[in-house]
């Protein structure tokens, strides 16, 4: 927990933070007995888990709107009253 708050600190307090969180999260992790590898594993997961999840909460707000010819649920457009 300690690792992700102060890598999450740095990112957002650094330009091009992402890189420097990175860094530091691999510092950090690697200090504590875990190998380069595994760390290195671990952190390249956690950002694909974060995409992964960042897509799928994208697509399920998004599926609503498609289904409707407004794009607004529950609304009808203005074409397609005048028709």
């Amino acid at each position: 927990m300690q690792i992700d708050l102060s890598t999450l600190a740095v990112s957002h307090i650094m330009p091009g933070g992402t890189a420097f969180g990175a860094a530091l999260m691999y510092r950090l992790v690697t200090r504590r007995q875990v190998r380069p590898s595994d760390a290195g594993f671990a952190i390249a997961m956690q950002g694909v888990g974060s995409a992964v999840v960042l897509n799928v909460i994208f697509w399920v707000a998004l599926a609503p709107t498609s289904s409707t010819p407004s794009g607004v649920p529950g609304r009808a457009s203005r074409c397609s009253t005048l028709r």
